[in-house]
């Protein structure tokens, strides 16, 4: 008997299409590493591609429960690593205002016991005010080269083009801002970005 004669059941058929999706978001993450660089990118892009025939193979062949389940524990995992990842590729500043970031940020730094605290973020590592005010840095850089470029005449793909080097070179350590991530700072400083407001 065939795999393609064994009737699939639920778990395979989410098994099989883990493994496509898998699959092709690590296609897609491995060009985006290549094309934009991001060693974050990288790592994701290598660990779905590797993970992608194992789900595929479970799901088309007559495997046991336990596997099954094993192999959809794993997925979960793998689903969980590479979104911390992928979070950690550039900040997200879709729903906030990066000024109100930076301030937040000195306002760590100017808490009384900041020398000894630990910062525990929702997504990435644990941190130190000298990180804190690393990533203030890095957000006052890269607001200030966006004004800068503003003031230059600069927009769009080539407001992006001037900001994401210089930003790059001076904060290596940090994942490249994105063209996307740019829009969101020019939208910003020109008073037309969307910001969540709470309800009463």
């Amino acid at each position: 008997m065939s795999i393609a004669d064994h009737p699939a059941d639920g778990s395979a058929r989410i098994l099989i299409l883990a493994g496509g999706l898998c699959g092709a978001a690590g296609v897609a993450l491995s060009a985006a590493a290549a094309h934009l660089g991001g060693a974050f990118v990288g790592t994701a892009a290598s660990f779905l591609l590797m993970h992608a025939p194992v789900f595929l193979a479970v799901g088309l062949a007559s495997a046991n429960r336990i596997l099954r389940i094993g192999s959809l524990v794993l997925l979960v995992g793998l689903v969980l690593f590479c979104g911390d990842l992928l979070w950690r590729t550039h900040p997200n500043i879709v729903d906030g205002a990066v000024s109100k970031w930076i301030a937040t940020d000195r306002s760590f730094e100017d808490l009384p016991e900041a020398a000894s605290m630990v910062f525990v973020p929702g997504h990435g590592d644990v941190a130190t005010v000298k990180d804190v005010a690393m990533f203030r840095s890095y957000l006052a850089d890269f607001m200030s080269l966006t004004e800068a470029g503003r003031k230059n005449g600069l927009k769009g793909a080539a407001l992006a083009a001037d900001v994401v080097p210089k930003l790059h070179a001076s904060h290596p350590d940090y994942p490249t801002i994105t063209l996307a991530g740019v829009a969101l700072m020019e939208r910003e400083l020109d008073g037309t970005k969307r910001v969540p407001q709470p309800v009463p």
